[in-house]
């Protein structure tokens, strides 16, 4: 008995006194903070670029942007946060708001064009939301909001890619995050440039806002108390022992 108290006590007071993780959520309310964006060719060449910044027309308050055009060799491909911006991502979960002007569309690919979240540690370990959360870009008309757990299961590793590093690894170390645009079809089966990047024929803009992570569920008020009452009870078996 006196084992299993002492066990109980200590971790529940471990519990009670551990940090919680706190939730990382770009707004977009003072600027692009950092925030880039990326084009990309036929061939899968990409270049950087800084997205158009609006202080209003988010949900609410700010927002970035990026225009879609009709040039194959220029498709908004990607929006990208600045490197260790949300750090370990292990049990968190990941959200976007993401709206919608105008039609886009992908170079090939059968499928509806796709943002898809993404994680990356380095340069050859990326994994990507899976279709089931990801967002469909066939509709415009509002904003559109987009959660995912960060857990395996809804992820997959970049296509082609040659890192080999565990899910696990790659989200306890996230250094880039942000959002990829791609076909529905693109897959460790089809892997091809043309499935990458938006065009549009109508000039569409894509925008985003509230890119990050939730706060975590707060711990139940009994909870909370569980590891003082262990331990005063370990307090009181000692006392009643001397006695």
């Amino acid at each position: 008995m006196k084992r299993m108290i002492a066990v109980a006590a200590v971790v529940a007071v471990s519990l009670w006194l551990a940090p919680a993780a706190h939730a990382s959520m770009e707004t977009f309310d003072s600027g692009t903070d950092g925030w880039g964006m990326s084009l990309i060719d036929s061939t899968g060449y990409s270049w950087s670029l800084t997205p158009t910044y609006s202080s209003t027309g988010g949900n609410p308050g700010g927002c970035i942007s990026g225009s879609v055009g009709a040039n194959v060799n220029s498709r908004l491909y990607s929006f990208d946060a600045p490197s260790s911006l949300l750090g370990n991502l292990t049990g968190q979960t990941l959200t976007v708001d993401v709206d919608i002007s105008g039609t886009v569309t992908t170079a090939a690919g059968s499928g509806p064009a796709m943002a898809r979240f993404y994680i990356g540690s380095d340069s050859s370990d990326y994994f990507i939301s899976t279709n089931a959360y990801s967002i469909s870009l066939n509709s415009s008309g509002g904003w559109i909001t987009c959660t995912i757990p960060v857990a395996a299961a809804d992820f997959m590793a970049w296509p082609g890619q040659t890192g080999t590093d565990s899910f696990a690894n790659v989200a306890a170390n996230a250094v880039w995050v942000g959002l990829f645009f791609t076909s529905a079809d693109f897959s460790a089966a089809d892997d091809s440039a043309t499935l990458l990047g938006l065009t549009s024929t109508n000039g569409a803009t894509i925008s985003i806002d509230n890119y990050g992570t939730h706060d975590p569920a707060p711990m139940p008020p009994a909870f909370l108390l569980f590891g003082p009452c262990i331990a005063a009870l370990v307090v009181i078996r000692r006392k009643w022992k001397h006695h």
